[in-house]
């Protein structure tokens, strides 16, 4: 049986429209993903992404987390990312959330 990375050389990311933690195992288990990207507003707060974290730590699969939302939500995300092992980066697509200033196009900073 040819295996995933037989198949695919790209590296496979899932999981921002992902909300339940047994839905995340299931993918790590079954080597279904190179990396997860769960999203703290709809994975279940602070305490369940870490969960989720935790649990793809134990299948040696990186975590990345999805983030478009408020500075507050960003800070959260950024709490949750600082503990968790195997977190990779965070996406973050708030123009209000960058350095504690409003970015817009026009500033080109």
């Amino acid at each position: 049986m040819m295996t995933r990375e037989v198949i695919s050389r790209l590296v496979i990311l899932t999981g921002e429209d992902i909300y339940r933690i047994e839905d995340f195992e299931t993918l790590c288990r079954e080597d279904a993903v190179d990396k997860i990207h769960p999203d703290l507003a709809t994975s279940g707060g602070i305490l369940q992404t870490h969960r989720i974290g935790d649990m793809a730590f134990k299948y040696g699969v990186p975590m990345a987390m999805h983030f478009a939302g408020t500075p507050v939500s960003c800070m959260a995300n950024v709490h949750c990312a600082a503990a968790t092992r195997n977190f990779l980066a965070l996406e973050n697509h708030s123009p209000t959330c960058r350095f504690g200033r409003t970015w817009s196009p026009a500033s080109k900073s």
